[in-house]
């Protein structure tokens, strides 16, 4: 199948100005009223970002997968097209405000936006396997409301006792719904999409099918890095807890 023009990706310029401005807000809130630098400062302005993107992504990929099946291959609808450009616009913005200034070694992020960011524009190109993203999308975003709202939490908590009580709170909620997600729903759903695309009927040229089902594949490995060192970092703060308690006891 040939490449379609251009016209569906004209709404990306608006997403990322959008996303853009929800990073600058909260970079710049941080930093004067809470006095974040460096990193810091840049991983919550793009939190804000991600936050709003994982509210809109999730909301519209969970309405346009609630008919099923799902068909891997079917031609892209306009709402299908909405989402993947919205979802592409914050690919854009994270990489451009975010990774590349502040975290450029963090290689498994850049790989994981370069692998979403392909992915997507070529189904806009192609008008056809926005479903197939979709689903990864859904479960790539069904855990980010909770996600970024650990971060700040945990990037806030020592400089209020608000932000400290809600990351005690947040945390093991976070990494259980998490491993779940991410370890248990996730893995046989991508062995699923991954077999439904290299063998589904033609209407997509392999080369595009089989790359889509690797990138589907190594990104579900990659989360699995997360995985563990979330669960890691949930087993240390639980027994610095336990240490502190047990050293006030005494």
């Amino acid at each position: 199948m040939d490449l379609v023009s251009g016209e569906h990706l004209k709404q990306i310029p608006g997403a990322f100005i959008l996303f853009s401005c929800a990073f600058c807000i909260s970079y710049v809130y941080v930093g004067a009223v809470w006095g974040l630098r460096g990193e810091r400062r840049g991983m919550l302005g793009a939190c804000a970002a991600s936050l709003l993107h994982g509210l809109v992504t999730a909301t519209l990929s969970a309405q346009q997968l609630a008919h099923w099946p799902v068909v891997v291959d079917a031609t892209n609808s306009h709402a299908e097209n909405l989402t993947l450009q919205i979802s592409t616009a914050y690919m854009l913005t994270d990489s451009l405000l975010f990774l590349l200034p502040f975290t450029p070694t963090d290689v498994l992020f850049i790989g994981h936006h370069i692998m979403t960011t392909t992915y997507m524009v070529q189904s806009l190109l192609l008008q056809r396997g926005a479903q197939s993203a979709l689903v990864l999308i859904l479960l790539g975003e069904l855990t980010s409301p909770l996600q970024n709202l650990w971060y700040f939490a945990r990037y806030l908590k020592d400089r209020s006792q608000v932000a400290a009580r809600a990351f005690a709170l947040i945390s093991p909620v976070y990494t259980y719904i998490y491993l779940l997600v991410r370890s248990g729903i996730a893995p046989p759903a991508v062995v699923w999409l991954a077999y439904a695309l290299v063998t589904s009927d033609g209407r997509i040229a392999p080369g595009y099918r089989w790359t889509w089902a690797v990138f589907a594949v190594l990104g579900t490995l990659g989360s699995q890095v997360w995985c563990y060192k979330l669960y890691r970092g949930l087993l240390k703060h639980s027994r610095a807890q336990r240490a502190q308690k047990a050293a006030k006891a005494v």
